[in-house]
């Protein structure tokens, strides 16, 4: 049959749970049950438009719909495809005229879908021309490439004035039979793979005016595939604060301890945490009932849309690596996600270890195989090192089962973009559990185990190690060590605790305060103000014996702790922590395998959130609103500018984290407040020089008034 495609597009609303089943691959059947299907499930019916002018392009030539979120000055928000154009395709379909070069008409395959369409983010102001903003499909489509916006122009308050479809996304499945192909460039200039069957969904390139100071539900013009198209649809306006996670009023205690937020559900376990370039958070570790495994899933939560569900965006992994107990580390010269090793499955049998390395793009949500690892590794630690590179040492090879040991994976790589990786043959490590190392001022890695032993290691060519014996008393491999000053480390060795200084030739190690308890896989995290929180634990490894619900702060002024909120779930093996660009604390996960499966997680707010009159308010927070976003270096003077003249007191920064089990070796902080010169709205600051100390890579920047109260952060790029 052939059916035409000029009354097919359908309005497709944010939610539309139909689409799910409409999703199924493989399936043969007339297009015109499945499109009055779809009609008459969201009660929209068809649109006509005339045929777009583009060579080879599908008759049906849709606008695009947008809804659009503003914030108080009227600037956009959030943005919501709520019909992004749809061309359904079906067996013997017409694909509107054929190309006037070659005379060749598009043919298309035996099934059609569509994509239910969710929020673009990102807050507030501030906006520039390029930047680009990632949709989230609510339903987990497989879709190799998903759509994406970009800032064309903004005014002059940085309010976007006008948004391009910058990638339309492509969702494609491949059932059995039939033929796909376009002519001419059409489907947005992309084409299937060679020899793939199947359907294609796409959104023609489009521009939506949709600038600053909109108070209400304004027309909108669209632009499809060349033709422009007025009153076809209207922007929507509301005010997204109520989904976004606001500081919750707390009790008394509030200003001195801080407060945990309400349990909030979490659609997977979360084991594996990362901050991502654009302020998401990137986890996995699990399927969606909390089973141990990284080869089905991952998720990308928004803290912007709130905690609910629908402000996670749950996909699979195509690659089928399971990163299970891998590790994580951003790479800053593209800001995309390098994941290592993680298990492997041998004849039924998991736990074994694999050498592959997953790549994931925030900009398009979707993972891809890197470069695979010399050595097999299950457990393995990443250190970003001075000059971009990154350090993996650890890990184990094979499994332990009762008869075979543990065989570590003793010989560290380093991996450099372009030329993959180097073997370190002259290094030796056989601390396999994510050992605990760290990049020194000297530029060399520092290394402590459990045992107590210290070295570094030098990265380059084939390496070198020195050993410097038992100097800081014995712990285990599951609580944590953080650098929470340059060439500082404060490592929990059981209840006794020490601060490492490697600033010198040589460690040198000092006892400070006691912890309240021993807390076997407890999180530790470097807060905005370079305190230290230790949150979860319990005294015996992965059981309900001794759990620790109360949060303890380490000031590194007087080496002392101090109790602070506590939370309701117990965070044991597998649980995390992550700062978050607000300041807060991100405690998740915990279990898989383990006495309690936590698929929740738990917000803690910090006491430099809160007055400290003993009202529980939350306290009224200084603003930034302009910081370079990236391009600067080790030494670098940098502006930045706050949104009043108010007294500036301390700007520090701290390094965007990414942790799993009991460790965080991406954080690091550092004081710029010695630097300060402030001028009226205008602050100059100056990075440290040694590149050692402010490695490249994405730093949260946090501005405090004279309160002691940080601004929400603005995220830069040191790139060195």
């Amino acid at each position: 049959m052939t059916v035409s495609l000029t009354r097919v597009l359908i309005s497709i609303m944010v939610g539309a749970s139909v689409l799910a089943a409409a999703a199924l691959a493989g399936l043969t059947r007339s297009i015109e049950p499945f499109v009055d299907e779809l009609f008459h499930s969201t009660a929209h019916a068809p649109v006509d438009y005339g045929p777009g002018p583009g060579r080879g392009r599908p008759a049906a030539a849709a606008a695009t719909r947008i809804s659009a979120a503003l914030a108080g000055s009227g600037s956009v928000t959030d943005i919501w495809l709520s019909d992004p154009g749809l061309y359904f395709v079906a067996p013997t379909c017409t694909l509107g005229p054929p190309d006037e070069a070659t005379g060749q008409q598009a043919t298309c395959g035996p099934y059609a879908f569509g994509l239910s369409t969710a929020p673009l983010s990102k807050p507030g102001s501030g906006y520039k021309a390029g930047d680009v903003l990632t949709m989230k499909p609510r339903i987990g489509l497989n879709c190799p490439i998903y759509p994406a916006l970009t800032v064309e122009s903004v005014d002059a308050a940085g309010g976007i004035t006008a948004l391009q479809i910058l990638n339309p996304g492509m969702c494609l499945a491949f059932p059995q039979g039939g033929a796909f192909s376009f002519s001419g460039g059409a489907g947005a200039g992309y084409s299937p793979p060679a020899g793939r069957n199947g359907i294609h969904w796409y959104v023609e390139f489009a521009k939506v005016s949709a600038g600053s100071g909109y108070t209400t539900a304004p027309a909108v013009t669209f632009q499809s595939a060349g033709t422009l198209r007025t009153a076809a649809g209207t922007a929507t306006i509301t005010d997204p604060s109520a989904r976004r996670q606001a500081v919750p009023v707390g009790g008394s205690a509030a200003g001195t301890q801080g407060v945990f937020g309400a349990a909030i559900p979490w659609p997977i376990n979360a084991i594996h945490l990362a901050l991502l370039p654009d302020g998401r958070i990137l986890n996995y570790g699990s399927d969606e009932q909390g089973q141990q495994t990284g080869a089905l899933l991952y998720d990308i939560w928004d803290p912007a849309l709130g905690t609910a569900l629908d402000a996670h965006l749950v996909l699979p992994n195509t690659t089928s690596t399971d990163i299970f107990c891998g590790n994580t580390s951003v790479m800053w010269n593209t800001g995309k996600v390098m994941m290592t090793g993680g298990d492997l499955t041998v004849n039924g049998v998991r736990n074994y270890a694999n050498n592959k390395t997953t790549i994931f793009s925030p900009t398009t949500n979707t993972v891809a195989n890197g470069a695979p690892m010399h050595y097999p590794r299950w457990y393995p630690t990443i250190v970003p090192l001075p000059n971009g590179d990154k350090l993996v040492l650890g890990g184990w090879v094979t499994r332990e089962n009762g008869t075979e040991p543990v065989q570590p994976a003793a010989t560290p790589e380093v991996y450099h973009a372009g030329t993959g990786w180097r073997s370190l043959s002259q290094v030796s490590v056989t601390d396999w559990y994510y050992p605990r190392a760290f990049v020194a001022p000297s530029g060399e890695v520092f290394h402590v185990d459990p045992s107590g032993v210290m070295s570094t290691i030098a990265t380059g060519g084939a390496g070198a190690i020195k050993l410097y014996g038992t100097l800081v008393p014995l712990a285990n491999s599951y609580i944590p060590t953080v650098m929470f000053a340059p060439g500082k480390l404060l490592s929990v060795r059981k209840t006794s605790v020490v601060v490492i200084d490697i600033n010198g030739a040589q460690p040198a190690v000092t006892p400070t305060g006691t912890l309240d308890q021993l807390r076997d896989d407890a999180s530790a995290t470097v807060l905005a103000d370079g305190q230290v929180l230790v949150n979860g634990g319990s005294t015996v490894h992965n059981a309900l014996t001794g759990v620790a619900y109360t949060a303890q702060i380490w000031n590194p002024k007087t080496g002392a702790w101090a109790a602070g909120a506590t939370a309701t779930k117990p965070r044991l093996y597998h649980s995390n922590a992550l700062l978050l660009p607000d300041g807060s604390v991100l405690t998740a996960g915990g279990g898989s395998p383990g006495p309690v499966i936590n698929l929740n997680a738990e917000i803690y707010y910090p006491a430099y959130l809160y007055r400290h009159d003993g009202s529980g308010r939350p306290a009224p927070r200084p603003a930034i609103l302009d910081a370079p976003p990236g391009g600067i270096r080790a030494g670098a003077i940098f502006n930045v500018t706050m949104n009043n003249t108010a007294r500036v007191v301390r700007v520090t920064l701290v390094r965007a984290g990414a942790a799993t089990h009991a460790s965080n070796f991406e954080q690091r902080f550092i004081d710029l407040t010695a630097t300060l010169q402030q001028n009226g709205q205008k602050l100059s600051l100056q990075l440290p020089a040694n590149p050692n100390v402010v490695l490249p890579g994405y730093y949260l920047l946090f501005v405090f008034n004279a309160a002691g109260v940080p601004s929400v952060a603005r995220q830069m790029l040191v790139t060195n």
